[in-house]
């Protein structure tokens, strides 16, 4: 025979007090991250918004940068541009540094600029009909002899033209006095080889200037629609 034992009153409210306790304590954690987790979705959409306006600016400049990919050149005493240009090595002047110092100064020396020259240009294109290259270069050197040789020709000014993507001149260069000092008529030839045949010139000049009289583009394009 079973013998049923009543609990205490006083223990049965107990036992209901610590579960009604524990269930808020539950309650408030749940609460407590949901609080959390909002304020963490507020936090990252501005640090997002944040980045967006941040990047937008940084877009537009990049937009604003001429690509290198696409220019032309022409003599400046011809209306046609030399054909098949692929290549060509930078534009820059080179000044000398002079250095000196009196016996009385601290131990540091003075810098001043000396000579100032421009670096040679290499050109790089495909053979094509035109012989744009070759017909210069004879004029330092020609096959028949220094008889062949026309010094008053051998001397002519570059144009250079930077296009935009829409194949616009954007800004153009002047670089004087050129005239060639290294002919490769031909590249080395390969039966298996698979790809185009280039010549190049190396020019050395005067120095160059930027042409201030050409309109370039308006920044205002940049920042449409």
């Amino acid at each position: 025979m079973t013998t049923l034992v009543a609990r205490p009153a006083r223990s049965v409210k107990a036992s209901e007090q610590r579960h009604l306790l524990l269930a808020t304590q539950h309650l408030r954690l749940m609460m407590l991250m949901l609080l959390f987790a909002a304020a963490v979705t507020v936090v990252v959409g501005r640090l997002a918004w944040l980045a967006i306006e941040g990047v937008a600016p940084a877009i537009e400049v990049i937009d604003s940068r001429y690509k290198n990919f696409k220019f032309r050149l022409k003599f400046e005493d011809g209306a046609d541009y030399i054909a098949g240009l692929s290549k060509m090595t930078p534009l820059k002047r080179t000044t000398e540094v002079i250095t000196h110092r009196d016996g009385g100064m601290i131990s540091t020396v003075v810098n001043s600029p000396g000579q100032s020259k421009s670096e040679p240009i290499t050109l790089e294109r495909g053979i094509t009909l035109s012989h744009t290259f070759e017909e210069w270069a004879n004029q330092v050197f020609s096959p028949l002899g220094d008889g062949g040789n026309s010094l008053a020709g051998m001397r002519r000014n570059i144009i250079i033209e930077l296009l935009n993507l829409q194949g616009n001149p954007v800004i153009k260069w002047k670089v004087y006095g050129c005239w060639v000092s290294e002919f490769n008529a031909l590249p080395e030839l390969d039966a298996n080889a698979f790809a185009f045949a280039f010549e190049s010139i190396v020019m050395l000049n005067h120095p160059f200037e930027r042409d201030t009289d050409f309109a370039e583009e308006d920044a205002g394009i940049f920042n449409a629609g």
